[in-house]
């Protein structure tokens, strides 16, 4: 990850170009619906009544759209 930035829930995860790819596999594998600010930065605007186990799914499975990276 290059930078993390946000205030409150809207958060930003600027990645590296070459993990551009982790926000399609986010939507068509884990079916998490993200924004996008550039090709390589993931927006997270989640409702204000985000339970932890939502929280808890998507940490989950962007761990796992990263992990081919860092294998």
């Amino acid at each position: 990850m290059k930078e993390v930035r946000g205030k409150g829930l809207m958060i930003g995860i600027e990645l590296p170009e070459e993990l551009a790819h982790v926000r399609k596999e986010l939507l068509f594998k884990y079916r998490i619906f993200t924004g996008e600010a550039k090709p390589n930065v993931i927006r997270l605007l989640p409702s204000l009544a985000l339970t932890k186990d939502q929280a808890d799914q998507f940490l989950t499975a962007f761990k796992q759209a990263l992990k081919p990276v860092h294998a």
